[in-house]
């Protein structure tokens, strides 16, 4: 279902109205536990036990990533200063604006990691495989902290060449100029245009990704959180994408969430579950099965 000859173009606009879909589901019990976790934090739980991926839009999906051409990764100046004119922004600084020649094109690297903040890396001993990629993809606050990286170096790595969400103003001074230090060269591309404009004002060249290359799924549903963007865009910038840290971790009393490898308690500390949750994970398992990208969780 790769989409690039005249003749697989044809036969895609003649399907276009038909409804070519696979469905995946959880196990009841899954559901269960994951329930159990919720309750445990006082929320309600609306997870369906199944989701359904369109699978011609998948397949465009994958045939638009895999178009080196036609795709951009990240808006050139221009568009980041209509951006800013729309948004009345005055208070940047132009030399911290990433120049056109420096933005990544797609297919710039081979073999990337995604580096996701699940549980599954507190189990596992892959930081120095994770830092022998072409390229590495982190997400959300946690990753950019020293102390993090210190005490996790051996589950997590300590290279970063791409940090989506950076969230850098919950990271303490102390320990994200550590980070700074031992990332020197490392881009941060940000998830909306204000949190490009903190990155500005902190001096640091952030980057925004085209519409294009953060479409990321056959189907809707199932959110747009930091994990999910960070393996769209690396999917448009890789040849190959492994993602570790995804999935949920199965706790006391069996109960199902999705929590963070360097959460200590993890019913204390920042549990998650749900519908958003739920269905991310089966289209993750579903997009492995199809070669989208590989989920390394083992």
């Amino acid at each position: 279902a790769q989409f690039y000859d005249t003749a697989a173009r044809r036969a895609a606009r003649r399907l276009a109205g038909a409804r070519l879909c696979v469905r995946v589901c959880l196990d009841r019990s899954v559901l269960l536990r994951a329930a159990a976790a919720d309750k445990r934090k006082d929320q309600e739980v609306g997870a369906r036990r199944c989701t359904t991926v369109h699978l011609l839009p998948l397949a465009r999906l994958l045939a638009s990533k895999r178009d080196d051409a036609a795709l951009r990764v990240f808006l050139d100046r221009a568009e980041v200063g209509a951006r800013l004119a729309a948004a009345n922004a005055t208070d940047i600084r132009d030399d911290a604006v990433a120049a056109d020649a420096s933005l990544p094109r797609a297919r710039a690297h081979g073999r990337c990691a995604v580096v996701g903040s699940g549980h599954a890396l507190a189990c596992s001993a892959w930081g120095s495989h994770i830092d022998g990629y072409d390229a590495v993809f982190r997400v959300n606050a946690a990753q950019g902290s020293g102390d993090v990286r210190r005490k996790h170096a051996c589950h997590m790595g300590g290279r970063t060449d791409y940090h989506v969400h950076p969230e850098m103003g919950k990271v303490p001074a102390k320990a994200r100029d550590a980070a700074l230090r031992a990332t020197p060269h490392v881009r941060y591309v940000a998830k909306h245009l204000e949190e490009w404009r903190d990155l500005n004002r902190r001096g640091h060249a952030g980057l925004l990704a085209t519409d294009a290359a953060l479409r990321h799924e056959g189907h809707g549903g199932s959110g747009m959180g930091s994990g999910s963007t960070a393996l769209a865009l690396a999917t448009a910038l890789c040849a190959e994408v492994d993602a570790y840290g995804f999935g949920v971790y199965r706790g006391r009393d069996d109960a199902f969430a999705y929590i963070h490898f360097y959460d200590v308690e993890p019913w204390l500390g920042d549990a998650k579950g749900g519908e958003l949750v739920f269905a991310a994970e089966l289209r993750n398992a579903l997009f492995d099965s199809v070669g989208f990208w590989r989920w390394i969780w083992w």
